[in-house]
């Protein structure tokens, strides 16, 4: 009996340690400073998932660089969930912009640019 617990509790931290070793959040940081590095003026971010616009505003704040961040929304309204309150009411658009580069974030931390 006392085999099989030490063998179970082995087992529990090394699977433990795995679990915490593995990062499940998707590096957005890294994607936005792949887009501020190839940004031109005019363009614009828009994060393809509402739960990445606050992060990715703050990195590409925290950058320095005055590029707008908005948030796509057919209905021009936010999830209250999502925590709509945090947005402000220019940030929220209703149609993609046509004359505008736009570059979106993915929610695994990549990106793309959408209009060339």
């Amino acid at each position: 009996l006392i085999g099989f617990i030490a063998i179970y509790i082995a087992l529990l931290v090394q699977s433990s340690e795995q679990i915490i070793a593995t990062s499940t959040k998707p590096a957005i940081n890294w994607g936005v400073n792949q887009i501020l590095s190839k940004v031109q003026d005019g363009d614009i971010i828009i994060p393809e998932n509402h739960l990445n616009f606050l992060e990715t505003k703050y990195y590409v704040q925290r950058s320095g660089k005055d590029i707008p961040v908005l948030a796509y929304e057919p209905d021009g309204k936010v999830p209250f969930y999502i925590g709509s309150i945090l947005f402000e009411p220019q940030e929220i658009i209703t149609e993609m912009p046509k004359n505008k580069r736009i570059w979106q974030i993915k929610e695994n931390g990549g990106y793309e640019l959408l209009n060339r």
